[in-house]
């Protein structure tokens, strides 16, 4: 059985605060109002999480704004193609054969091809710098 010492006197009931018991010393501070340092945090964080929405918006829109140009691109593609099997010389021909009941024939729109000529070298003219006419 322990001893007490001649000095020793009976603890308070701990069901008290520690900052009304007799004779303790509280180490830990009270709670002090928000300081400007938290309030400056929270102010930075939500900014952050502002800007990171806005660009994750802007981002949608500009994945949305690609893929309807690559859609774009793609019935270009198309309709070049199909505008180029249309405009074919051998299909007009075989549509007003078809359609028109016109005779076949040589276009009189097709000319034969000029006479290839003879190949000379090049020659290259003098340089004009500095001839004020020149220019």
């Amino acid at each position: 059985m322990p001893v007490a010492s001649p000095n020793a006197r009976a603890l308070p009931a701990l069901r008290t605060p520690p900052t009304r018991r007799p004779g303790w010393n509280v180490l830990m501070p009270r709670r002090a109002g928000t300081s400007w340092l938290t309030i400056a945090l929270s102010g930075l964080l939500a900014a952050n999480v502002g800007l990171y929405v806005v660009t994750v918006i802007q981002e949608a829109g500009l994945n949305r704004t690609q893929a309807d140009l690559l859609a774009k691109r793609r019935e270009n593609v198309r309709l070049r193609a199909e505008r180029a099997s249309a405009e074919a010389p051998d299909r007009i021909e075989a549509r007003a054969v078809a359609e028109l009941h016109l005779e076949p024939g040589k276009s009189p729109w097709l000319l034969p091809a000029p006479p290839a000529l003879p190949e000379s070298p090049v020659r290259l003219a003098k340089p004009t710098f500095g001839v004020p006419e020149a220019y």
